[in-house]
């Protein structure tokens, strides 16, 4: 992989990570590739090389624990 897909990686994680953009549920994984400038199938295959799963799978992830904070609230 090149550095420049890295980059982009560690920046679609930030986004992930600090931005939280997977609390709004029309960004999907390809919208964020999109936005980065990067194909969606090289972002992905890095994603589960990386991390054992699709990028997807880890927006899907990151809702299902934020549902999960929210209901130990109530």
């Amino acid at each position: 992989m090149n550095d420049k897909l890295y980059d982009k990686y560690a920046l679609l994680a930030e986004m992930i990570e600090t931005g939280k953009v997977y609390l709004d549920p029309s960004v999907d994984f390809g919208h964020l590739c999109r936005s980065l400038g990067v194909r969606a199938a090289a972002m992905d295959a890095l994603f589960r090389r990386e991390l054992g799963m699709g990028g997807d799978e880890v927006l899907s992830a990151y809702r299902r624990m934020a549902l999960e904070e929210v209901s130990m609230l109530h």
